[in-house]
C-alpha cells in the first residue's frame, strides 16, 4: 500500500511538472501567434488603406478631367450657337474648331472612364481584403464596398453616355456642309452639347460625393482595424489566463505529490514504538 501511494505521489509530480512546461510552451506560441497576428492585420488594413487613398486620388483626378470637359462641350456649345451668325469662311474654321473640340472632350470622358475602373478595381481588393476578416467584421461593414463599386459601376455607364453624344455631335458636324440641312444639323448638335453638359455636370456633382464616402470609408476602416486588434488582445489574454489557471492547477499537484513523498510515514499497526 505504501508503494502504489509513493508511486502516485512520483506520477503526480512527473505529470504535474510535464503540465507545467506544456503551458509554459503554450503561453509563449500563444503570445508568438498574437503578435503575427498583429503584425497580418496591420498589414491587411494597411493595403486596404493604400487601395482607398488610390481611388480616392483616381476620383479627383477624374473630377478635374470632367470639369475640364465641361468646359469644353460649353465651348462646343457656344461655337454652335454663333455658327449660323458666320460667314461661309467663318463657318468653315468654327466647324474645323468644334471637331476638335469635340474630340478633346472625347478623350477627357474616356480618360475619365478609365480612372474610374482603376478606383472600381482598388475598392474590389478592399472588398476580398475584408472577406479575410470577415470573422471581425459585420454585414454592414461589408456592404460599404458594395454601395462603392455599385457608384462607381453606375458612374462609368454616365461617362459613356456623353461619349456617344459627341460621337453624334461630330457626325452633325462633317456633314453640315450641306446648305439644305444646316441649319437642322446645327440644332441637332446644339441639343446634344447641351444634353452632355447637363450630363457632365451631374457626373462632377456625384464624383465629390463619391470622394466624401471614400475618406468617410477610410475613417471606418480605421475603426475597424482598432476593434480588430482590441479583439486580437482580449483574446489573447483571456487564453493567457486559462492556461495561468490550468498551469496553477498542474503546480499544485507537484506540490501536494512532493509534499506527500515528504511526508513521514505513521508507526504500523501491531508495533509499539521504541
Amino acid at each position: 500500500m505504501r508503494l502504489l501511494k509513493s508511486l502516485l505521489n512520483v506520477a503526480g509530480m512527473i505529470f504535474g511538472t510535464i503540465g507545467v512546461i506544456v503551458c509554459v510552451a503554450a503561453l509563449i506560441m500563444l503570445w508568438i501567434v498574437s503578435a503575427r497576428l498583429q503584425r497580418v492585420t496591420e498589414s491587411l488594413f494597411s493595403k486596404m488603406d493604400d487601395s482607398l487613398i488610390a481611388a480616392r486620388e483616381r476620383v479627383v483626378q477624374t473630377r478635374e478631367r470632367v470639369t475640364a470637359a465641361a468646359l469644353t462641350s460649353r465651348d462646343i456649345e457656344s461655337a454652335l450657337r454663333g455658327w449660323a451668325r458666320q460667314e461661309a469662311g467663318q463657318r468653315l474654321i468654327l466647324q474645323l474648331h468644334a471637331i476638335e473640340k469635340t474630340e478633346r472632350l472625347a478623350l477627357a470622358l474616356e480618360q475619365a472612364e478609365y480612372w474610374l475602373n482603376i478606383s472600381e478595381s482598388s475598392v474590389g481588393l478592399v472588398k476580398e481584403l475584408l472577406a479575410l476578416l470577415s470573422s471581425t467584421s459585420t454585414s454592414t461593414e461589408v456592404t460599404w464596398t458594395d454601395q462603392l463599386l455599385e457608384e462607381i459601376s453606375s458612374l462609368r455607364a454616365q461617362c459613356s453616355r456623353p461619349s456617344e453624344f459627341v460621337s453624334k455631335i461630330h457626325e452633325c458636324l462633317e456633314t453640315a456642309s450641306e446648305e439644305s440641312s444646316l441649319e437642322e444639323r446645327i440644332q441637332q448638335a446644339l441639343g446634344f452639347a447641351v444634353r452632355i453638359a447637363a450630363t457632365v455636370g451631374s457626373i462632377d456633382t456625384r464624383l465629390e460625393m463619391l470622394a466624401d464616402r471614400l475618406s468617410e470609408t477610410q475613417s471606418r476602416l480605421q475603426d475597424l482595424k482598432t476593434r480588430t486588434l482590441r479583439w486580437v488582445l482580449i483574446a489573447t489574454i483571456v487564453i493567457t489566463l486559462l492556461i495561468c489557471w490550468m498551469g496553477a492547477g498542474q503546480i499544485a499537484l507537484c506540490r501536494l505529490a512532493r509534499n506527500s513523498v515528504r511526508q513521514p510515514s505513521g508507526p504500523v499497526v501491531g508495533e509499539s514504538p521504541a
